[in-house]
């Protein structure tokens, strides 16, 4: 009696192309994002995750502008300063001159 053939893991990519193997997956939600984050080349990945970052700190930015004097030493209605604000803080960099004053940016 033969053995049953075992199942070959073995990819053969062209130069310079990244192949990730997925095995027993089940091909859910987040499955084609995970597989282009693991493929991406890093100059996409790092663009990527900038565009990310930007993205978040500029909706963060938004919520704290509409708070006018909810950041100390931050001119009400500036944008850029609470763009900035809101990288300090979700870069946890620590608070410089500008710190949360109301109850609603403390949360």
């Amino acid at each position: 009696m033969s053995e049953p053939a075992r199942p070959i893991s073995l990819v053969k990519a062209p130069r310079g192309k990244r192949v990730a193997m997925i095995k027993g997956q089940d091909s859910g939600r987040f499955t084609d994002f995970y597989y282009g984050v693991l493929t991406a080349s890093w100059p996409v990945f790092v663009l990527q995750l900038a565009a990310f970052f930007l993205t978040v700190n500029l909706v963060f930015a938004m919520l704290y502008a509409a708070d006018r004097g909810g950041i100390t030493n931050a001119r009400p209605g500036s944008f850029a300063d609470a763009f900035f604000f809101s990288v300090q803080t979700l870069g946890t960099l620590g608070y410089g001159v500008m710190a949360p004053r109301s109850m609603p940016i403390c949360w």
